[in-house]
């Protein structure tokens, strides 16, 4: 047990994260999404116990948002409804709220779009997220030297 690292953070979790630099983006998706399938590099890791907004928070209390593109956070549209928020999306922008040190709003990403750019994501986290659309990605930014 480590001290100040969440219990439901799994060393997987904090082996991908301590790897991916700049620019990379994460994948954190519902229990629905084909994620081993996506995930072309193989890299997915099983957050079994948390949903997809928890997974969001135990991701950004570790890393920095991107803050050199519009949007560092995307999430999975509803088909036939771009604009619908589902109580996941708003639960993720909660954490997102809370943990990200740049305020940013999530952008909605068409379900193919999202596919092909979680399939090229540094890995896929796999949450518990029993409800529909609940897929983000988020874009990791600089730490700075004095973080």
């Amino acid at each position: 047990m480590l001290r100040t690292i969440d219990s439901r953070t799994t060393p997987e979790l904090l082996y991908a994260l301590a790897r991916m630099g700049h620019g990379d983006e994460i994948a954190i998706v519902d229990s629905n999404f084909p994620a081993y399938a996506t995930a072309r590099n193989g890299r997915v890791v099983e957050l079994a116990g948390v949903d997809a907004p928890t997974a969001v928070e135990l991701v950004l209390k570790l890393i920095p948002l991107d803050t050199f593109v519009e949007s560092p956070c995307f999430r999975m549209e509803v088909v036939g409804n771009k604009d619908r928020w589902e109580s996941v999306h708003s639960d993720a922008q909660v954490a997102i709220d809370h943990y990200a040190d740049v305020r940013t709003r999530l952008v909605g990403m068409d379900r193919f779009a999202f596919y092909d750019r979680a399939a090229k994501a540094f890995a896929v986290i796999r949450s518990n997220e029993q409800r529909l659309y609940g897929c983000f990605l988020l874009k990791m930014g600089a730490l700075s030297p004095h973080a």
